[in-house]
């Protein structure tokens, strides 16, 4: 830190001791809030100080090319920024467009990263796009095609560039054979491997049905590839992908069983992978897989079971029906059994479809089947050979169409909940269709209104279009579905469907081609066409079919639009009115409907005009928003017809908005709570486990029950009198740690098997013959749709607000009692151990064990979470009472008290490499606990929790035993003695986001380094930044400090990254004359020319250097030559550029008598500044003067300048130049002004010149 000065003489009366203590009192002041500073040396210049880097960071050079996307409808002038990504660390933000373009080349110093991994792009809500980025550092390049990662924008991140690449794949694609498995949509793909994953590679939009195509990719080396992402990016057009098939480049060849709809309305984008605990042994946390009817679990999966896994699939509707389908077994299948007809035979699945669990497990000896007398469906008895292979399944329901919770519900042409579709009514335990009309009665305006506000919408609108084509979709349901009613008819007055007129089924509305179809709106305006509707025509009047046509605008009747003033902007916006993604052809602006491709598509004579002079700005989300006319007598001919041309899907017809589907979030049923268990219980302990085979609940099981004498009998299907906890470790669902699991209500075996397995042996046991009953049970595991399914519909209304906090709602959260960070050296949780750390001995932590009501804040970064029955512990404290958070054995972040079997679910499942903030929240008096990720509170609750926290805080494993190792980084713990509100946890998490954005895992070093990139040759110390100084200093202002240059800097540096108009101080402390130095233009100069030596040439500063001011100015076609100042010849340029700059001599700066030098402090030695000094100065006394011929910064500038003999009394001018430390000042008595010793300071100043006042 900065050594306070010791006055060496005995002058010290008390006017000079009192301005002595004012400055130092001043002085620690600044350093309250100061920035690390060290000493430096620099070719060409004394030593001086710089601002330190952080701790552990080190400054690189990066050079950037930009290669922007130039189309007539992108703008290549917007605020844009990136950062680099790299091994775990990415730079700040680079500006790299503004307001003027695009840079095409720029060099920034930002902190090395290792080898660029990404491009993170922040382009806000502009549509700034570009073809590549090219990333310089050093001999070495990265190219990233600017296609962003797909699965980052699905996550709400920015969009990610990832590395281009020069490894060759051959890529092979198989499109599904069944009706509607092409696509026009555009399919794009991402290889991934140990590696890392390539950039998002697009193959194009020929995906036809049952096309076989393949492709040459040239993309980064991900290693041996182990899994791909597919995406779709068409709108409600899914494509059906059979397998992909990837050759890399030394023939090694992987084969991707896909098997999946991709695109809307189905997932966007699947992810099909190979590598162990995912898409093989944890198939429900991937995608579904999309079956049919009649697809066999040995057709999804044909290899050995080693340990219990889980396929999801997707299974049609109607499968009760299908001729194919074979059921082998009761609850318990063989393998080759049809999945979605064995799910329907045991109860999980209805006719409507959905998606099924599919749980497989080991074979048994025998599968015995029976008739279901609940939809009368049968299966089979099988013993099967041992020659062959096979293994057995169950299944139980992950979601379904049918936990909408309504009585009424529209479904697609896809089998999903929509606000457009096929109306259904659940009558008598059954969902069933509408037929439209009976024998007496038809389908009324009335019903499809009462419809629509029993699912939210303000009113509905029945389709009176034949169900088989409504839109180009079939939204009949195949024959054997069943229908409900017949020709409903409301009166408009009724709050349920069961009171209005309904008539049963006729014979005729079993085939199910007069199906209701229904449209639900919040639009109240009538059917006809409202003004301002567009439509795009063409030569026949009809809506074109190639997105080209002439345009025409209702006005009480449709018309043509007059082209006078027409522009790109109102060209767009009526595209994308009509549903287009934007302009084909730059639109057509201009184009002559006389002649469109030889044809004619100006309007007939007899056509009227409707409007004409549309000025839009760009905001405008419809045509009619933008200022335009409108009357009667428009002054316009058809020939000046406006002529659109549209690129993509939209429609261009006038009914587009009773085709449009408005969004649709149904309301669906909850899941009862879990019920915990302990390790005796059976299935009838339990209310919520007498249920309907097919049904299941949702538990926790203790730990320790693997060794317990409870009873149990069977193998895979339990008997419903064994415990259901031994049952799932014998299973292997779970270990003997417990955890949560699905307790599915099976059906009554003949025979149930004994085994050993797992270390715990079951018991056979035989049932005698009988009537169809539950009175078995079969146990897995709990998927994330389901464990979410259990909490309340995450509306804000819904979640508890009112956590009590002990500061008032908006205020800034107070500093935390315990803050723990990581040493420096520490290389984070390896899940051995010894990776853990103890807080028993830190600072303030005996603190904690006085805490009722509480906040913890943890920021941490997981990098392996498997699915492989382990917890990994966060924190935990000792001892029963004590706060546990872990990352459960399913991924997701669970708390608990210790010794305390209730678990609290937050229903966050952290991604691995994913930087997350936790914070918990409790307030003792009603025992409400609050769970908030990155800010947002997901989970809040009153518990019967009452937490003690008098044992050791640990981090990284479980507080009691060696066990439940983290792995990952935790970057901090915060404990705080109160409760944050939401406000406060926004904005401590805010907080928390702008320290990790300036510092990100620093590598921590013995060396510093400096923010301009030199090496610190003293210890780093504390000093106030100069852009923390007040703007109402006298030296204050938004162009200080002055930014110190180098001759070769030019306005290319990111420290210029600007508006035009914008102004900066520079310094230059160098003779810039060198003839190779570029320097094109004269007094207006080209943005790669030498500062430096521009302000030498325009005459802003002289030879030797000085302060000067840059203004950042509009590009110029051409730039002229001339000699300038000092002998200095510009050259001539002759080619456009975005940018230019001028140089001016910086502004002269006022000086009062009793002003110190104080400034210097914030400038690098060799800056020199221009004062002006009052007259007088020399007169008073005492003079506040330390030092000869080099002056201490605390002296009055004016006086030292007298003292010095470059100043007379009267005042003037004064050149003063930042010196380095100095030991010590030695007081003299020169020109009636007696100056002061002192001992050392960072820096001093000395007076170059004074040239007195003009009187």
């Amino acid at each position: 830190m900065v050594r306070v000065l010791h006055i060496g003489e005995s002058r010290r009366d008390s006017r000079t001791t009192l301005a002595r203590m004012t400055i130092f009192i001043w002085l620690l002041c600044q350093l309250v809030c100061a920035e690390e500073w060290c000493k430096v040396a620099t070719v060409g210049l004394q030593p001086h100080y710089e601002q330190c880097l952080p701790d552990g960071d080190t400054l690189v050079r990066y050079t950037i090319e930009v290669v922007p996307l130039r189309l007539d409808d992108v703008s290549v002038s917007a605020d844009v920024r990136i950062k680099i990504l790299g091994d775990g660390r990415e730079t700040k933000p680079i500006t790299i467009a503004s307001a003027d373009g695009t840079h095409t080349r720029l060099s920034v110093e930002r902190i090395d990263v290792g080898d660029p991994r990404a491009i993170e792009l922040d382009s806000g809500s502009t549509d700034w796009s570009c073809e590549r980025i090219t990333v310089f550092r050093d001999s070495k390049y990265w190219i990233f095609d600017c296609v962003a990662d797909a699965s980052a924008e699905e996550n709400g991140d920015l969009p990610r560039y990832l590395l281009s690449g020069n490894k060759i794949y051959n890529v092979s694609i198989q499109t599904g054979s069944h009706k509607d498995s092409g696509t026009a949509g555009k399919i794009s793909m991402m290889l991934l491997g140990p590696l890392g994953k390539s950039n998002t590679k697009v193959l194009g939009t020929n995906f036809y049905t049952g096309s076989y195509l393949t492709f040459v990719l040239e993309a980064a080396d991900v290693g041996e590839v182990d899994g791909i992402i597919l995406f779709n990016s068409a709108e409600a057009d899914p494509w059906y992908c059979e397998d992909v098939r990837v050759t890399s480049a030394n023939d090694n060849v992987k084969t991707f069983q896909v098997k999946r709809w991709v695109g809307e309305p189905y997932e966007s984008s699947v992810e099909i992978t190979t590598a162990e605990g995912t898409s093989v042994t944890n198939f429900n946390e991937t995608t579904p897989i999309d079956i049919q009817c009649h697809t066999r679990a040995i057709d999804i999966y044909a290899m050995a079971v080693r340990k219990p896994f889980n396929i999801t699939v997707r299974c049609p509707m109607n499968c009760q029906a299908a001729p194919l389908s074979h059921v082998m077994g009761s609850s318990l299948h063989h393998s080759s059994s049809s999945i979605c007809a064995a799910a329907m035979f045991d109860g999980v699945l209805t006719p409507s479809g959905g998606e099924v669990v599919v749980s497989v497990v080991g074979p048994l000896k025998q599968y015995f089947g029976t008739t279901n007398p609940n939809n009368h469906m049968e299966s089979e008895d099988y013993e099967p050979s041992s020659e062959k292979p096979y293994y057995s399944f169950y299944t139980f329901l992950n979601q379904s169409i049918d936990s909408i919770d309504s009585n009424v519900r529209l479904v697609d042409a896809f089998g999903k909940l929509s606000s457009f579709g096929r109306l259904e009514v659940f009558k008598n335990g059954k969902w069933g269709t509408v037929c439209n009309k009976g024998k007496f009665g038809v389908f009324n305006e009335a019903a499809a209104n009462l419809v629509c506000r029993k699912l939210g919408f303000k009113r509905g609108i029945h389709i009176l279009e034949n169900c088989s084509n409504v839109n180009d979709q079939n939204l009949c349901v195949p024959r054997g579905y069943p229908v409900s009613y017949a020709g409903l008819m409301c009166m408009g007055t009724e709050d349920d469907i069961a009171n209005c007129i309904i008539e049963e089924a006729t014979v005729d509305c079993m085939a199910h081609r007069d199906d209701v179809v229904v449209k639900c709106t919040n639009s109240m305006t009538h059917d006809g066409v409202g003004f301002g509707t567009l439509r795009l025509v063409d030569a026949s009047g009809s809506p074109t079919s190639t997105g080209t046509g002439r345009l025409e605008f209702y006005n009480n009747g449709f018309g043509s639009v007059c082209n006078e003033n027409w522009d790109k902007r109102a060209a767009k916006i009526a595209c994308q009115e009509m549903g287009y993604s934007g302009l084909h052809k730059g639109g057509m602006v201009g184009q002559d409907c006389t002649d469109v491709h030889g044809v004619n598509l100006c309007a007939p004579l007899t056509q009227k005009i409707s409007a004409v002079d549309f000025k839009c700005t760009g905001l405008e989300r419809a045509l009619g928003q933008c200022p335009h006319e409108s009357a009667e007598d428009i002054y316009c001919t058809h020939e000046q017809d406006v002529i659109l041309s549209c690129a993509g899907n939209g429609d261009p017809s006038e009914y587009r908005h009773k085709r449009r589907v408005e969004p649709f979030i149904p309301a669906m049923k909850k899941l009862p709570r879990t019920v915990n268990l302990t390790c005796y219980d059976t299935m009838a302990s339990h209310t919520e486990f007498q249920i309907p085979p097919g049904e299941f609940a949702i538990a926790m099981c203790p730990s320790g029950c693997k060794g317990d004498p409870a009873s149990l009998k069977g193998t895979f299907i339990y008997t419903e009198d064994s415990s259901i906890c031994k049952a799932a470790v014998h299973a292997g669902v779970i270990d003997d740690s417990g955890g949560e699991i699905v307790v599915i209500r099976a059906i009554t075996q003949l025979v149930f098997y004994g085994s050993v397995m797992n270390g715990v042996t079951s018991l056979g046991a035989h049932k005698l013959a009988g009537e169809f009953s539950a009175g078995a049970f079969m146990v897995s595991r709990a998927t994330k749709h389901i464990l979410a399914m259990q909490l309340k519909p995450r509306k804000e209304t819904d979640i508890p607000m009112d956590l009590k906090p002990l500061t008032g709602a908006d205020a800034t959260p107070m500093p935390p009692k315990v803050k723990w960070f990581p040493e420096l050296g520490w290389k984070g949780f390896n899940g051995t151990a010894t990776d853990f750390v103890s807080l028993s001995n830190f600072p303030n932590a005996e603190k904690i064990k006085t805490l009722r009501d509480f906040t913890f804040t943890v920021q941490f970064t997981p990098t392996d979470i498997e699915l492989d029955g382990k917890w990994r512990t966060l924190f935990s404290f000792q001892g029963c009472g004590g706060l546990t958070c872990a990352i459960d054995n399913m991924g997701e972040v669970i708390l608990e008290e210790n010794c305390r079997p209730e678990l609290f679910k937050t229903t966050l499942f952290p991604q691995i490499g994913r930087h997350t903030t936790i914070t918990i929240v409790y307030y003792s008096p009603t025992r409400d606990l609050g769970f908030f990720a990155d800010g947002k509170l997901i989970a809040s609750k009153p518990t019967q929790f009452d937490f003690s926290l008098q044992g050791d805080l640990i981090l990284g494993k479980s507080a009691e035993t060696d066990s439940d190792f983290f792995i990952g980084q935790i970057h901090s713990l915060e404990v705080f003695d109160y409760v944050m509100s939401p406000n406060q946890v926004q904005h401590h998490n805010r907080m928390l986001k702008s320290i990790d954005g300036n510092r990100i895992h620093s590598r921590h070093s013995s060396t510093r380094m400096t923010v301009e990139g030199n090496l610190c040759l003293s210890k780093c110390v504390k000093m106030r930044s100069p852009a923390q100084e007040s703007t109402n200093t006298i030296h204050g202002g938004p162009t200080n400090p002055a930014i110190h240059l180098g001759c070769h800097d030019s306005l290319e540096d990111e420290r210029f990254n600007g508006a035009t108009g914008d102004q900066f101080l520079v310094s230059c402390s160098r003779s810039c004359t060198d003839p190779l130095l570029a320097l094109k233009g004269t007094k207006v100069y080209t943005p790669d020319s030498s500062i430096c030596k521009a302000a030498v040439h325009a005459g802003a500063i002289p030879r030797e250097g000085g302060e000067a001011i840059v203004t950042i100015l509009h590009g110029q076609e051409s730039y002229d030559h001339c000699m300038g100042h000092y002998g200095v010849v510009s050259n001539k340029w002759n080619q456009p550029q975005m940018r230019s700059f001028s140089v001016r001599r910086a502004p002269r700066r006022c000086n009062a008598m009793a002003d110190t030098g104080i400034f210097v402090l914030k400038m690098h030695p060799g800056t020199r500044v221009l004062l002006r000094c009052p007259p007088g100065c020399g007169e008073q006394q005492p003079a506040n003067v330390f030092g000869t011929d080099v002056y201490n910064p605390i002296s009055s500038v004016c006086q030292a300048a007298i003292h010095s003999g470059q100043l007379e009394n009267r005042g003037g001018e004064v050149e003063i130049e930042v010196m380095g430390s100095q030991e010590s000042f030695t007081g003299t008595a020169s020109h009636g002004i007696t100056s002061l010793a002192s001992g050392q300071y960072l820096k001093s100043f000395r007076i170059i010149r004074g040239t007195a006042a003009v009187s």
